[in-house]
């Protein structure tokens, strides 16, 4: 169950990064995962987006929406780099955050789709 938290998290945050790299060219080089994922607040709010919870940012909300397209493709348009900020990222909140990496998982990888690019 971890192993599927820590993918469908990689998606999201990864998805920070994966989005990046959307086909539209249309990056989200906005978002800074270091900064979002060691202040509370911001990562509060980002969260509450993507579960539906709470309002979205324009950043965050083209992320909501890029997550199921990124999970689908299994990042296939993703950068060494967006990989890595996205295995960061789960890593941490696997760590740091767990109830919110379950959550994640549960919403946005299933299948865990994304362990295969992660591990």
């Amino acid at each position: 169950m971890i192993s599927r938290s820590l993918v469908a998290l990689c998606c999201i945050f990864a998805t920070i990064a994966v989005i990046l790299a959307d086909d539209s060219g249309n990056r989200l080089k906005n978002i800074n995962v270091d900064e979002v994922l060691n202040n509370d607040r911001l990562f509060n709010n980002y969260f509450k987006c993507l579960m539906d919870q709470g309002p979205c940012t324009a950043e965050a909300s083209r992320l909501k929406q890029l997550i199921p397209r990124a999970v689908a493709n299994k990042c296939s348009n993703c950068t060494k780099d967006e990989k890595e900020q996205g295995r960061k990222a789960m890593n941490f909140i696997q760590t740091k955050k767990p109830e919110q990496y379950k959550t994640l998982i549960a919403k946005y990888d299933k299948d865990e789709t994304w362990k295969a690019i992660f591990q």
